[in-house]
């Protein structure tokens, strides 16, 4: 399990040398904290020949760095070896965070607006339902998702004729 061989890139990511990677295996500088998708990695591994998993990997002055590795089980001179092509993350990790907290941000601001509201698609379907909706009718925004609102909303099979949805849908106007 030791490192054969490791690019440029690598070892400053890493802060390592070659020679001192060459000592290391990668449970070394892999937080211990991310290693429990390690027996399904070697399984999957052993049955397909690659995976591609997330894990952390720390530095040699003790920071963590979210990579992305991408191994493949290669025969060198009839010996099993790995190959890892591993990607710093961070950024990304970044990025998915801020979505995360942006959707949160929007959820709770669309459940304190005091009306009813929902927001529909082209065939009259709820795609969101706000608090206040979801307590004029009497459920869930969860349960209302999905439903037609002129079923929910009306009880009818097919829109009213003052259907504001239906006349947005035909003459682009809100």
């Amino acid at each position: 399990g030791l490192i054969r061989e490791a690019n440029e890139t690598a070892c400053n990511m890493l802060g390592y040398t070659l020679e001192e990677l060459r000592r290391m295996s990668p449970p070394d500088f892999n937080d211990p904290r991310y290693l429990g998708h390690l027996p399904r990695t070697m399984a999957k591994l052993r049955s397909d020949g690659h995976a591609v998993f997330e894990t952390v990997h720390v530095t040699k002055d003790g920071r963590g760095i979210p990579v992305e590795v991408s191994a493949r089980v290669v025969s060198l001179k009839g010996m099993p070896h790995l190959i890892s092509i591993v990607r710093d993350v961070a950024e990304r990790k970044k990025a998915e965070e801020k979505i995360r907290q942006a959707k949160e941000e929007w959820e709770r601001t669309f459940d304190a607006i005091t009306d009813p509201v929902m927001v529909l698609d082209n065939n009259y379907k709820i795609v969101k339902a706000n608090r206040a909706a979801a307590d004029k009718l009497g459920t869930t925004a969860a349960d209302v998702t999905g439903l037609r609102c002129y079923e929910i909303v009306h009880g009818t099979k097919e829109p009213p004729a003052s259907c504001p949805h239906a006349r947005l849908l035909h003459d682009g106007k809100a």
